[in-house]
């Protein structure tokens, strides 16, 4: 599944592939905007999408946690 995002910290718009079995794994996707770097974690917690920005404390223990990285196909020009 494709889903546009566009980074809270620099504005700039990215395409991010999300597995389809992401919902039901209730994985955690870490996203990385390609033109700041600033990340994004995106979690599903009791059928909720939430997400955290790298300014988040919760982002620092993610390596704690089970992490798959998906890098997006195509910037949005």
């Amino acid at each position: 599944m494709q889903k546009k995002k566009k980074c809270q910290n620099c504005g700039g718009a990215y395409i991010v592939n999300i597995p389809n079995n992401f919902f039901e794994r209730e994985e955690h996707l870490v996203m990385k905007c390609p033109y700041c770097h600033f990340s994004l974690s995106m979690m599903i917690e009791d059928g909720q999408l939430i997400t955290e920005s790298d300014a988040s404390p919760y982002l620092k223990n993610l390596s704690q946690k089970r992490v798959s990285t998906q890098p997006w196909v195509e910037l949005l020009k």
